[in-house]
């Protein structure tokens, strides 16, 4: 028996967002949000999820399905500025507080209250709250004492205990929901340093932040040295990415890491070149009065709280100092010799009151182009300008880039500003096209959503053609046509391997020209696969599972994108390992969904395999028709050997 979901009866925090950025915090979740729940008191609970792999999701999925007040969002860039953001454009209408709650650190009892009632108190429109670090094992230990000390944080107000006060920056807790969105929330360019950079766009506009001590959180820091040394450093680099944005004087705390960096590489040099000539072992002597004074300082916090793993804060204090410095320094000298790699101040954000963005009457549609560094995608873009209209319908465009950087940031929003493109740039870092495409139904607001490739063009009617076939369907798929430069072998152009038509079964469809419902893979959970972010096919399951959760998938020719093949395209070598794959993902497609010929692969696969291999060579090879069937042979090999060993090739590694 299902137990039923509560709706809490008391409402006072009605007016309360609390979002919760989550990547893989299965062990702190738990307990969070049960006290969070227990003191929600109407307010709306969301965690936004940047793709965990542990068991995060499940905790919250198990909870929600108890909880009508919490609620799992996706947060396709990761990064936990962005899952904020994404947070409360999605549910913010109506609602005048926004709370942000880490899954890293322990809250007190009440601690909505406390932060409604100090900013009431003291008219504020954020409040910050002190963070006071805990450790479990050794190592952790050793972190919390060197971050609660002036040794690790250098006396920053707000990583220990004290009076309530007026402060340019603390650890964020609750903002002013109309303040935050006006600010434009956090830019989603960084990655660290967020809240301080935040923080200042506030003050800017005349904002006034409350450091709360009663409503103090507990936090637990990384619990080796590498992600340590890792974290501290990707906090260097947030600071230098805001210093560079906001020009300002640093903080004594700030610049003293930086004397790490001179002090670290000289060292070896003059240790080696002491042999030599005894006075350059004067170029390591900062290095070693660094690490002595820091060591003693560390045994003498352990000597006093009489804690002997805090004798060890000394060693994080060094990780946390050298950290921060070599991360502050190399991006530094990386925004100077590319200052076009920030890029401006985000524009205030907007609540989609209904999720669902309309115009002159018509619902909008939103055209995704997921990206991986391809200059091509300019190309693309370009042909939107020229599409035909769409009766006073209006057109959005999402770019998805799955590079590992955001680079293309910049060059993206240029485009869009000079030519007036509704344009959103969404980062998802993975390198897997499934997580791309994910982010990018993420990101639609829209009903429908047209997917096109970042190597096609669209033809003027593409969109309208679309369009025209959708009603009473849930997918419309029109056909990619390949061009073949005159520079390209003649065969290429006469085989035509690399256009994208649907001749059997609608649902063995792609994501190179597609309109879908949006609506209806939300309300069926639709994904695509992970699994295949790499190998390809995620576009063919993605439908077959779309067409067996009873969606309605219609071809319509007439809508046409137009992809040129590059020399490296044009040879049978791809054709043959392209068709192998497919054979590959037709043999997943027939083991998930119809297992009798699933069963009969190896007998079935095994003789078209050697009939279209036979064929191959009876039509002579180096023929128009000998390179068909070779490439039919391949695909019955692929099915073949999936069904013998279930795996697919990497086509994206």
């Amino acid at each position: 028996m299902t137990e039923p979901r509560s709706f809490p009866f008391d409402d006072a925090h009605a007016d309360v967002l609390v979002v919760v950025p989550c990547l893989n915090e299965q062990e702190h979740l738990p307990g969070l949000l049960d006290a969070l729940l227990r003191d929600a008191r109407g307010a709306l609970v969301v965690v936004a999820d940047g793709g965990s792999t542990d068991a995060s999701r499940a905790i919250v999925a198990e909870r929600a399905r108890r909880h009508a007040n919490l609620h799992l969002l996706d947060n396709p860039q990761r990064i936990q500025s962005a899952g904020v953001n994404l947070a409360a454009r999605r549910f913010g209408a109506g609602r005048r507080w926004l709370v942000r709650v880490d899954a890293h650190c322990d809250y007190p009892a009440g601690y909505v209250d406390r932060l409604k009632t100090a900013a009431a108190a003291k008219g504020a429109d954020a409040v910050s709250v002190p963070m006071v670090s805990r450790g479990n094992g050794c190592f952790q230990v050793a972190a919390a004492a060197a971050q609660n000390s002036v040794l690790g944080t250098g006396g920053s107000p707000h990583r220990h205990l004290g009076e309530g006060r007026w402060v340019d920056h603390g650890h964020h807790a609750l903002f002013d929901l109309m303040r935050f969105l006006a600010a434009g929330g956090y830019d989603e360019a960084f990655s660290h340093n967020e809240d301080a950079e935040l923080d200042r766009r506030l003050r800017d506009r005349g904002a006034r932040i409350w450091l709360e001590p009663s409503a103090a959180i507990t936090y637990y820091p990384r619990a080796s040295l590498r992600p340590l040394l890792r974290q501290y450093r990707n906090y260097g680099r947030g600071r230098a990415r805001n210093l560079a944005r906001h020009p300002d004087r640093m903080k004594l705390r700030q610049i003293l890491p930086l004397g790490v960096v001179p002090a670290i590489l000289l060292a070896p040099f003059g240790l080696l070149l002491a042999a030599l000539h005894p006075w350059a072992l004067a170029l390591a002597l900062p290095a070693m009065v660094w690490i002595g004074a820091t060591l003693a300082a560390g045994a003498g916090l352990g000597l006093r709280s009489r804690v002997p793993c805090a004798m060890g804060a000394g060693g994080a204090a060094l990780a946390m100092h050298a950290g921060w410095g070599f991360g502050f320094v190399a991006e530094w000298l990386r925004l100077r010799a590319r200052p076009d790699h920030l890029p401006a101040p985000p524009v205030p954000l907007v609540v989609d009151p209904d999720g669902q963005a309309t115009a002159c009457g018509l619902e909008a549609v939103t055209i995704c182009v997921c990206t991986f560094r391809r200059d091509s995608l300019f190309e693309t873009l370009t042909s939107f300008l020229g599409l035909s209209a769409l009766d006073g319908r209006a057109v959005n465009v999402v770019v998805v880039d799955n590079d590992d950087g955001d680079d293309l940031r910049a060059a993206v929003g240029r485009f869009a500003a000079g030519y007036g493109l509704p344009l959103a740039y969404v980062h998802a870092p993975a390198r897997n096209i499934s997580i791309a495409r994910n982010a990018a139904l993420d990101a639609v607001t829209t009903r429908w959503a047209a997917f096109i490739d970042d190597d096609e063009v669209a033809d003027p009617a593409w969109l309208a053609m679309l369009l025209a076939g959708h009603e009473g369907h849930h997918a419309v798929i029109g056909q990619s046509r390949a061009v073949y430069p005159a520079e390209l072998p003649g065969w290429a152009a006469r085989c035509d391997f690399h256009s994208n038509r649907i001749t059997g079964r609608p649902d063995n469809a792609y994501t190179s020209n597609a309109l879908i419902d949006v609506d209806f893979v939300r309300g069926t959970n639709l994904r695509f696969r992970e699994g295949l972010g790499r190998t390809g096919g995620e576009d063919t399951l993605f439908f077959r599972q779309m067409a067996e959760a009873g969606g309605s998938i219609v071809y319509r020719p007439a809508s046409v994108v137009y992809e040129t093949v590059p020399a490296q395209r044009a040879t049978m070598a791809w054709v043959r390992r392209r068709k192998y794959r497919s054979g590959q993902v037709h043999g997943l497609l027939c083991r998930e969904f119809e297992p009798v010929r699933y069963r009969k692969l190896v007998a079935t696969a095994g003789a078209k395999l050697v009939l279209s291999a036979a064929m191959a060579l009876l039509t002579i090879p180096g023929t128009d028709a000998s390179r068909r069937w070779t490439a039919r042979a391949f695909l019955h090999a692929g099915a073949l050997h999936f069904r013998v060993k279930p795996a697919i090739l990497e086509e994206y590694a």
